[in-house]
């Protein structure tokens, strides 16, 4: 192909008989239709319009006066609105503020870092329902929508478990790696049951949910199921310094309770129990993430029974990926910052650091460095109510 093609757009090269000669294939009309319409004056109205006539686009088109599909168009463009997603988070009272404050400047090291987690176990309550009011599924033309169906929408059937995670670690004694699972375990007791009926006959063992969990409850947990669990998985090698974070919950025990920790602290091991500051469930790694991708994997499956959930949430628990688990510790430093940067309240945008990226590049830490600027705001907030109390 000649120069003159190659730097001509609309041109192409055609054999004659006499050579090879340029031609012109390029269309002379012009563009047709009618052009789109200006909206900006409208768009830059939306501002002004409450957000709760903004969840739709029906509502919004309305309130600016805008059509529907020229609304639809720009938001597929991506050019002048887009679509986000708001969460309720726990109202915080300046003494909340303080607590995380507190919390979070406890974690830093004095170079500035936090700490790698590695001794550090997390636990938490979560109820897992047999089923939601509403799912979806992409189903064929033809197909017919499966049909679900249960006695009360009001009270579909769940159960109340108990996790505890920590970090990814590698076990010398063992020389294998510690995945960081140590165990996910449902709040039930079984019983004969006391009449025949369809499903089965009188004094068949069946599994119910225990529907309030106090303190008794949740100690005879702790005793018979965490604290053997870790013993039986976590590194010997931090067996003296073993930090168990619970939230503020009233049946959970105080920090000095002399019971647990009587329990806790036998065949060598040394643990203490850290409450996380109230209403800061973002704080705590399995409210942050964990529990909700085990909920995304259990809800993939269809369980009929209180026995068939409870197998359901122990396989998502265990399918989970290691990596995962070891993303959200690191991603509760970077809320720790953003945390202080907002002197201690909640309001502020998860952040992305890349994880995937910088393990892929053998780059990504242990812990991660907490910036100076969070750690003066942080530090001028608490002498601020110091010096006003």
């Amino acid at each position: 192909m000649s120069s003159f093609t190659q730097n001509c757009v609309g041109f192409v090269e055609r054999r004659q008989e006499d050579g090879i000669f340029p031609v012109r294939v390029a269309s002379k009309s012009k563009n047709s239709g009618r052009k789109r319409k200006n909206f900006a004056e409208n768009l830059e109205k939306m501002k002004d319009v409450p957000l709760n006539q903004r969840s739709t686009l029906r509502s919004l088109s309305a309130a600016i006066d805008v059509p529907r599909t020229s609304l639809f168009r720009r938001l597929k463009d991506g050019d002048s609105i887009k679509r986000v997603s708001s969460f309720l988070k726990p109202t915080l009272t300046d003494d909340n503020k303080i607590e995380r404050l507190r919390f979070c400047l406890s974690k830093i090291k004095q170079n500035g870092f936090f700490p790698n987690m590695m001794n550090e176990v997390h636990i938490d309550e979560k109820w897992f329902f047999l089923t939601t009011n509403k799912k979806s599924y992409y189903v064929g033309i033809n197909e017919e929508v499966p049909q679900r169906s249960c006695k009360s929408k009001r009270f579909i059937t769940k159960v109340m478990f108990m996790a505890a995670v920590a970090r990814l670690s590698y076990d010398y004694h063992r020389k294998q790696f510690f995945d960081g699972k140590i165990g996910i375990w449902p709040f039930v007791y079984q019983e004969p049951a006391k009449r025949n009926s369809k499903n089965r006959a009188k004094g068949t063992i069946v599994t119910k949910p225990i529907e309030s969990v106090n303190s008794n409850e949740y100690k005879k947990m702790m005793k018979e199921k965490v604290f053997p669990a870790i013993r039986e998985k976590f590194p010997s090698s931090y067996k003296q310094k073993i930090i168990i974070q619970q939230d503020n919950a009233k049946p959970h025990s105080k920090e000095t309770d002399a019971e647990l920790l009587s329990e806790a602290n036998k065949k060598g091991w040394k643990m203490r129990l850290q409450c996380q500051p109230p209403n800061s469930p973002d704080l705590n790694v399995l409210d942050l993430g964990f529990f909700n991708s085990i909920q995304s994997l259990q809800h993939q499956s269809a369980p009929k029974t209180i026995d068939e959930l409870i197998d359901c949430v122990q396989v998502a628990f265990d399918k989970l990926n290691n990596e995962n688990l070891n993303n959200i510790f690191l991603t509760l430093q970077k809320c720790m910052e953003a945390t202080m940067t907002k002197k201690g309240g909640n309001n502020y945008k998860l952040p992305h650091v890349g994880k995937t990226r910088l393990r892929n590049s053998e780059m990504l830490p242990e812990a991660f460095q907490c910036s100076q600027e969070a750690i003066d705001i942080a530090n001028q907030a608490l002498s601020d109510r110091s010096s006003s109390l």
